[in-house]
């Protein structure tokens, strides 16, 4: 009888310990689920600027390395945490005019919502612009200061990279003439070393 007790008492002693396990488990709950409650622009919005950066509102904070986002067609988009709650888009390249982006937002691999909107029409590609523009920056850095003017010589670009200079005096020497620009490449922020330098002379 006193066998039959103490067995009795182990079992009830194992019952009780798994039985603590399983609650202590349980009541490790996972983290809610977030929901967007809004987004800029809102859903099907139409004439959106090509430069808008889209947000998400999230009802409780949570952590960008849970974010995904992906569009139809294809955009690089980079997500920013602006607060706990709040999630903007940022891109470095402009949308394409009157193009309809689908937009997924998922949390831990789980959709949390898909919305689109419709870019602006235009009649000049914004991404040949941006391609110009670097272009222009990249073979011509100090193009925004030329025709650079003196009394001794004038100086423009002639080709990428190469800065033409006309004497204006006739006693002021080539090799004066390009020390002098070199100086002004170097106090306007130009690489020197990487420009070249022509002499012309005017025509008479």
């Amino acid at each position: 009888m006193k066998q039959f007790i103490y067995k009795y008492k182990v079992y009830i002693l194992a019952f009780l310990t798994i039985s603590s396990i399983v609650l202590v488990l349980f009541a490790k709950k996972s983290p809610p689920t977030p929901k967007i409650t809004s987004t800029t622009p809102i859903d099907q919005s139409q004439n959106i600027d090509l430069t808008m950066i889209p947000a998400y509102f999230f009802d409780i904070p949570i952590s960008i390395s849970d974010i995904t986002i992906t569009s139809n067609p294809v955009f690089n988009f980079q997500l920013v945490q602006q607060n706990t709650n709040t999630l903007i888009a940022t891109h470095t390249l402009n949308f394409q005019p009157a193009t309809t982006y689908v937009i997924t937002i998922s949390w831990q691999n789980t959709i949390l919502l898909t919305h689109s909107f419709t870019t602006m029409k235009s009649q000049v590609d914004p991404l040949l612009i941006q391609n110009m523009k670097d272009e222009l920056a990249r073979d011509y850095p100090l193009g925004q200061l030329t025709p650079y003017t003196t009394s001794s010589y004038r100086v423009v670009y002639s080709a990428p990279m190469t800065l033409e200079i006309t004497l204006k005096n006739k006693d002021v020497s080539p090799e004066k003439a390009i020390a002098d620009i070199k100086s002004w490449v170097s106090n306007n922020g130009g690489d020197v070393s990487a420009h070249q330098y022509t002499i012309a002379t005017p025509s008479n």
